[in-house]
């Protein structure tokens, strides 16, 4: 069976497309040093899950995120998908999870999905979080801000992540609306009748076969996916020069060096008191200018 790789397909004669993502090796190394409780996971595999899915079509070299902010025991859960296929994410909050309704972990909660070309125009969507899952939630966004019916399946189950999605593009082969709507509704029934057991013990091909084998599907080859923090030393100066050079003198009175940790990976970036004097000498340098 392919793990860690993102598979799309078609069905012949009809304007609707899916894909499927199976991740195990890469999500338990994103994992490494997390300690998250297992409702944790699996929040973050489902959003994981569904953001590479939602890059699966990017025609364009850039990253996509799916980020959620709330009130709830979770202030913050996010994703970042590029068009590599690199993936990382992370949930924030300390309390252990008693509850997988996003109503309950992400109470007042909103669903932001982001797209971020490496050259062009930054977009942005957002909805309120109104349904129990992240699936629901992103058929209602699709529904209201793209016009494109969306269909999501999303699970976790023992380290392995695995994640369905089928859509609905604008009119191009079939131009009956009334063909185009009885497509939709048979495909995404039959989707319906999934076991999560079937999801994450079937292979790419035996699972179609198994929902679709009166369909006409075309499956394109697998692409693979990989976690890969995009972390750097560099990044990390921009940051700590972001927080302002006085703040940054603050902390060499108080520390006398600074340490920060990526709060993804975990790496640590150690700034001596001359590596921090130098970084404030090129910023004022540069303000200069």
């Amino acid at each position: 069976m392919a793990t860690d790789s993102l598979q799309t397909f078609l069905f012949e004669n009809t304007d609707i497309r899916g894909a499927i993502v199976v991740l195990e090796h890469s999500f338990g190394e994103m994992l490494q040093q997390q300690g998250y409780d297992p409702l944790r996971e699996q929040l973050l595999g489902q959003f994981v899950a569904a953001n590479i899915l939602l890059t699966s079509h990017l025609k364009f070299d850039g990253l996509l995120s799916l980020q959620a902010r709330s009130e709830g025991v979770v202030p913050l859960v996010m994703s970042e998908c590029t068009h590599e296929l690199n993936f990382r994410g992370i949930v924030s909050g300390e309390s252990t999870l008693e509850s997988s309704s996003l109503r309950d972990i992400l109470a007042n909660g909103t669903l932001a999905i982001t797209i971020q070309p490496k050259h062009g125009q930054r977009y942005q969507g957002v909805v309120p979080l109104q349904a129990d899952t992240l699936a629901q939630c992103l058929q209602v966004y699709f529904a209201q801000s793209e016009q494109l019916p969306t269909w999501f399946m999303l699970t976790e189950a023992n380290g392995r992540v695995c994640g369905l999605m089928l859509q609905a593009m604008p009119a191009q082969l079939c131009m009956d609306e009334e063909q185009r709507e009885e497509d939709w509704n048979r495909i995404t029934h039959l989707a319906s009748t999934l076991t999560v057991e079937e999801m994450t013990r079937l292979d790419n091909e035996a699972l179609l076969y198994r929902l679709y084998h009166e369909e006409q599907v075309r499956l394109f080859e697998p692409q693979p996916v990989r976690f890969h923090c995009s972390c750097s030393r560099e990044r990390t100066e921009r940051a700590l020069l972001n927080l302002g050079i006085n703040e940054l003198q603050q902390i060499l009175e108080d520390e006398g060096e600074i340490s920060t940790q990526c709060q993804f990976c975990h790496k640590t970036y150690h700034f001596t008191k001359e590596d921090v004097q130098q970084l404030i000498l090129a910023g004022e340098q540069k303000n200069m200018h």
